[in-house]
């Protein structure tokens, strides 16, 4: 005899794998212990984007790579995501647990492959001539000497920065896996919990798997802050080489190899949920009486057949197509992701904007994302729950939260002066024959610079600094033995004043005050933004379509907010930054390596202006969602039959 649909489902309810369902392990078939385990996942494969970011100064360091190749590999997970995620969301809707898990070992394979490549890794040279410990290679010598090249310091610096450059690749194909991966994972979880969750229990649901989804990104700025200031090799650093040193490496591969090893434990036990829970029945019948599902409907979505998945493809690609309110909702989280791609770039331009070292500047914005992430979540989460809202109501609250964005971007204009270097800010003292944008200058022609290290020089007095003591003409300095940081220089041919101090000018009185103002608007500019993005906006893709195409929108969204978000967000944002490079690594005119020092005026501007314009475009698009979103979804007429080998988890 044929079980029907609804036996099959009984049967198969139970935790387990294959045959082995044992009763003590039905107490956690329950939806707070999915919820928790799949947002454990989702906080694991979060914490290596979220290394991409704090690790991209290093990263850029390492591997000698430019803005616009850095926002390649912070784009590299988005490029495979948006390619494979209509197809993941429209097959995974009968067996959601099972693509769930692939998600979970591709991410695993990521981690392993990131983390690997410190096995190929050429680290630079560590001899005196490098870390500028001595006074000949880092001041001014005669030319007949070799200069400031004596030693080959700009030739071993560019023999491991232009091998390492080659690991470029690899890295990008590790970020294409966790984009392989980490798609499933997005497409099937918010759809199985929509289906063990009651409408009052959904959106705390959904604020809590996004706060530890969003919690990754502090924890990671937190952890990777630490890390980069730990020696690579785990032990102690060479002499003189220093955090502060211009090519000290951190153990930046840890950050992929701690979050590797946590996927594995939080991981695995997600395999052993069945396919539907027993608790999916009443929810089903809570969405019957509201008028938002069937029966018939349920049982279609779990028990197509793969040839009837193949053949529905394009009709459902239709139905969502005409489906204005969807589309315009797609548009609004596109701009939305393209403004929120810009934040990776916010640790290094920070702390170049404030002039505080880089791990300070991601620390901090770790803890202040950290409260704005947590407060935003859960607010919105429990408007969502408490309000009960229905679809519409969640896109009505989307748009008056997000109009309260614009003023607080307009904020982020504010900045402090930056360093007026010489020669590229401002002329050299006393030199009328050579432009801005020349670091060489009457004063230190004969003395061979390189620009391979920035080792920036304040000429305190005049409130000027040149790009190394070397470019300052300085012929003596009294540097640390002991870090090989900090110290005095004289004699100095670019200056009048008779001593210069190593490391850049200090900032004004008022620029902690600007910070701190900026770091306060970002936080609020945070907390708004996460009030409504994505609690209420998961509610409003989960109840915009029927309930059969839930998982193929959840896969369209990804497709499309990844295609035109995501994924053209950094690199817009990494060819802006470049744009306004004043010096790049090496001395070449053009992005042929890192950059040393910025235009940051007119940086700032185009930063800034472009976040508030892409605001403006998102608050405008889920403005036209709302008005056309529909009271209540129209059913898909497709009703498959029951498909006997349809509902084990495995």
């Amino acid at each position: 005899m044929v079980e029907s649909c609804e036996d099959q489902v009984k049967k198969v309810a139970n935790c387990g794998i294959w045959a082995w369902r044992p009763s003590s392990l039905q107490v956690v078939n329950k939806p707070a212990t999915f919820l928790i385990l799949f947002s454990l996942v989702s906080f694991c494969t979060t914490i290596t984007v979220g290394m991409n970011q704090v690790l991209m100064p290093a990263l850029q360091q390492l591997f000698n790579m430019t803005s616009k190749q850095m926002g390649y590999i912070l784009i590299s997970n988005d490029l495979t995501g948006f390619m494979v995620a209509f197809i993941f969301g429209h097959f995974s809707s009968r067996s959601k647990i099972r693509w769930i898990f692939f998600g979970v070992f591709v991410v695993l394979l990521s981690c392993v492959l990131q983390s690997g490549t410190q096995l190929f890794v050429e680290l630079p040279e560590t001899t005196d001539n490098l870390n500028g410990t001595s006074n000949s290679e880092s001041t001014c010598s005669d030319s007949e000497n070799g200069g400031y090249n004596v030693g080959g310091a700009s030739t071993a610096g560019n023999f491991y920065a232009a091998k390492n450059n080659k690991l470029f690749w690899v890295l990008f194909v590790a970020g294409m896996l966790h984009g392989i991966g980490n798609t499933p994972l997005m497409v099937c979880g918010m759809t199985y919990l929509d289906e063990i969750m009651t409408q009052n229990k959904l959106g705390p649901a959904i604020a809590f798997n996004n706060i530890l989804n969003y919690m990754a990104f502090p924890v990671s700025f937190v952890l990777g802050a630490f890390l980069i200031r730990q020696y690579v090799t785990l032990g102690a650093a060479p002499p003189g080489v220093t955090p502060e040193s211009s090519h000290w490496v951190g153990a930046w591969w840890m950050g992929y190899l701690i979050p590797g090893v946590l996927l594995i434990v939080t991981g695995f036990p997600v395999l052993l949920f069945p396919k539907q829970m027993p608790a999916a029945k009443g929810v089903l019948m809570k969405k019957i009486e509201r008028g938002e599902s069937s029966e018939e409907e349920k049982e279609a979505e779990l028990n197509r057949s793969f040839q009837e998945l193949i053949t529905d493809m394009v009709p459902t690609l239709k139905r969502l197509a005409k489906n204005n309110a969807l589309v315009f909702l797609l548009f609004g989280e596109a701009f939305n992701n393209i403004f929120l791609s810009s934040m990776p770039f916010d640790t290094k331009l920070y702390s170049l904007i404030f002039k505080m070292p880089t791990s300070k500047t991601g620390i901090l914005l770790g803890v202040l994302r950290t409260i704005g992430t947590l407060v935003g979540l859960i607010i919105g989460g429990t408007i969502v729950g408490k309000c009960n809202l229905t679809g519409r109501g969640c896109m009505r609250f989307v748009v008056v939260t997000q109009m309260l964005t614009l003023p607080l971007t307009v904020l982020t204009l504010w900045h402090c002066d930056p360093d007026q270097v010489a020669g590229i800010d401002i002329p050299y003292p006393g030199d009328i024959l050579h432009p801005i944008h020349n670091l060489t200058s009457g004063c230190n022609m004969e003395c061979g610079c390189s620009t391979e290290f920035y080792q920036p020089t304040c000429d305190l007095g005049h409130g000027v600094t040149y790009f190394s003591p070397c470019h300052a003409g300085c012929q003596a300095s009294s540097l640390s033995q002991k870090d090989g940081a900090g110290g005095v220089y004289s004699a100095c041919r670019c200056s009048t004043s008779p001593h210069l101090l190593a490391g850049p000018c200090p900032p004004g009185p008022r620029c902690a005050r600007k910070m701190w103002v900026v770091l306060i608007a970002q936080n609020l500019l945070g907390i708004v933004v996460f009030i409504s993005a994505y609690p209420a906006l998961h509610v409003a893709y989960l109840r915009v379509v029927n309930e059969i195409d839930r998982t193929a929108t959840q896969g369209a969204k990804h497709f499309f907010t990844r295609a035109f978000g995501f994924l053209l967000g950094p690199i817009i944002f990494g060819a802006i930054i470049d744009n306004y490079c004043a010096v790049w690594r090496g001395g070449g005119g053009d992005a042929s390596g890192s950059c040393h020092l910025y235009d940051l005026n007119n940086l700032i501007l185009t930063f800034s202006l472009s976040q508030t314009a892409l605001r403006l475009c998102s608050v405008t698009s889920f403005f036209l969602s709302w008005r056309f979103y529909p009271d209540k979804p129209k059913y898909s007429e497709k009703l498959p039959e029951c498909d006997n080998d349809s509902n084990s988890n495995i």
